[in-house]
């Protein structure tokens, strides 16, 4: 039921009799010289976990990954694949779809969008320019993880379908503008979307540093209706001006994280926010004077201010 070869650096091939193996429930071949996978269409139907992460040599997915019809859970992360095959979106009972870092992956199929039992997908580090059209297609997505996936610009407007999704993180990313339907995220708990700090002009007299501008991010209107949103990662940013008063509608907060930006002053309804516990406003220096605080805050980073 279990076959690991886990680091074995000398193994480049996989003979094709592995398809004989009928009880077969978790295949690992992670950190092996595997070179390429010699699965037959329809063969191992008890297959649930098939781990192929760190297999420096792999370069390809097969058609014949579609047939695994028991998968639950697949990891090809840190492996120069290139392409994933339109069938992969046939998995009838996927989970767990690991894609991290893999760095010649510029593309997920459109297919992605039939995956609608997935409910965690892992793009950190890849090279992804895009996500597909119909992406919000995955109702039942839970977890999305784009970390430093620094080529992807937009979100599709379809996005704001993902009804299920409770936690994205998408630190460091191109992304500068959240499309309208973001709002319609209702199970939102958690939003990491920080982007990298940039040196402000009075701080470039050091050798080797330039002055940079901010890259500013676009929040639409219906960002006020995240009304389960926990955890907010704003850090850098480029909020300037006036943070909006609909800030308040926000209630679920607990941790607010709005450092390194330039807006001058906080909504007077904050103290509102009757459920956070932890605000962080460090290296906001354009920041005249604090309004009331919510009485149940336990933790305030003014650091810079």
């Amino acid at each position: 039921q279990k076959l690991h070869l886990m680091h074995c650096t000398s193994l480049s091939k996989i003979p094709e009799t592995i398809n004989l193996l009928k009880a077969l429930k978790e295949l690992s071949i992670y950190g092996s010289a595997v070179e390429e996978l010699p699965l037959n269409l329809g063969s191992l139907p008890g297959l649930i976990d098939f781990s192929a992460g760190r297999c420096k040599n792999l370069k390809q997915v097969p058609i014949s990954i579609g047939g695994l019809n028991s998968l639950l859970e697949l990891d090809l992360d840190w492996t120069p694949i290139e392409t994933l095959p339109e069938e992969i979106g046939g998995l009838p009972f996927i989970q767990k779809l690991v894609l991290r870092n893999c760095k010649y992956l510029k593309l997920l199929p459109e297919s992605i969008g039939d995956m609608d039992t997935l409910h965690s997908l892992f793009l950190e580090g890849s090279n992804i320019e895009k996500l597909p059209k119909d992406f919000g297609k995955l109702e039942n997505l839970v977890l999305l993880r784009m970390n430093n996936c620094k080529k992807i610009k937009r979100l599709p407007e379809s996005f704001g379908d993902l009804k299920s999704l409770r936690q994205l993180f998408m630190k460091e990313t191109s992304v500068v503008e959240l499309p309208e339907s973001f709002g319609n995220l209702s199970n939102l708990r958690v939003l990491q979307m920080l982007k990298k700090p940039l040196f402000r002009s009075y701080e470039s007299d050091a050798p080797g540093t330039t002055s940079q501008e901010p890259s500013f991010v676009e929040v639409p209107d219906s960002f006020s209706n995240l009304l389960l949103l926990e955890e907010l990662d704003a850090r850098s940013w480029g909020i300037s001006g006036k943070i909006p008063d609909s800030l308040d509608k926000l209630s679920s907060l607990k941790i607010l994280n709005l450092g390194n930006n330039y807006f001058h002053s906080l909504p007077s309804s904050l103290e509102g926010l009757s459920s956070l516990r932890e605000l962080s406003l460090y290296d906001c220096r354009e920041l005249k004077c604090l309004p009331p605080l919510p009485w149940k805050l336990e933790k305030l980073n003014l650091a810079n201010c």
